[in-house]
């Protein structure tokens, strides 16, 4: 006999029938998690919670799957307007900054430094800072 009380576990059958296809339309357009969480909101919420979502991914790996699928087809979106910023056009403005600050923040790209030390007692000790922002 289950004494469990509550609500019922939120499943992905419980998600509109083409979730997974509303999910990739946004992330194909570039969007976010964020975006995602709103557009797959089970009524009377405005929104998918932060704790739904992460629970959804722990316990549903085709939910987690298709948000990894996602944010890779999301991460395909700005790369290829970065390629195309590349090459300007007038009237046309491309920020490189600010396109890479967003990569930076959206998906976790930096720019790569190490730090080399080496000292001898009888010399001062010699820093060399490199950057690679492959």
């Amino acid at each position: 006999m289950n004494n469990s009380v509550g609500r019922p576990l939120t499943t992905i059958a419980d998600l509109a029938e083409n979730w997974r296809d509303i999910m990739h339309t946004i992330y194909a357009d570039g969007g976010s998690d964020a975006e995602v969480k709103v557009a797959l909101a089970i009524p009377p919420s405005r929104a998918i919670s932060n704790m739904l979502w992460d629970d959804l991914q722990a316990r549903e790996p085709e939910f987690s799957e298709a948000i990894r699928e996602g944010r890779i087809l999301a991460e395909m979106w700005w790369q290829r307007k970065g390629r195309e910023g590349l090459f300007t056009y007038e009237g046309v403005k491309f920020s490189s900054q600010l396109w890479f600050i967003n990569m930076k923040n959206r998906f976790g790209w930096k720019d790569k430094q190490e730090v080399e030390h080496s000292a001898d007692k009888d010399a001062p000790p010699v820093f060399t800072l490199k950057i690679d922002n492959t």
